[in-house]
């Protein structure tokens, strides 16, 4: 019986070593509402000092868009996209929406 609390407490603490957190930076500007991102002025530098690397990038070449994603959860599981113009280089806007990745499915829903 010893033994087996132990390593059952190990085999917890390896199953949710796998459940990691999202960036720190990506939470905690969460909390500010991404207030330090400004439309034409935040370049690509700015996005990565306030942000760190991207989980995801994507290129829309017909909309003259690259698009960083950054997942995060405070209460709901969110994604958080900063769209750059391709020509400037500078943040055009950005979108802070539920990740589809858990509310558009019944496995990994927060309800």
């Amino acid at each position: 019986m010893k033994t087996i609390v132990p390593t059952a407490i190990a085999l917890i603490c390896a199953a949710l070593a796998g459940c990691a957190a999202p960036p720190t930076q990506v939470r905690e500007q969460a909390r500010n509402e991404f207030r330090d991102i400004h439309a034409g002025e935040s370049t690509r530098e700015d996005i990565l000092k306030l942000l760190g690397k991207p989980e995801q990038i994507s290129v829309f070449e017909r909309v003259a868009e690259e698009v960083w994603d950054y997942r995060y959860q405070e209460v709901r599981h969110m994604v958080v996209s900063v769209h750059f113009s391709t020509a400037t280089g500078r943040v055009k806007y950005y979108t802070n929406i539920l990740d589809p990745a858990f509310e558009n499915n019944n496995l990994g829903s927060d309800r």
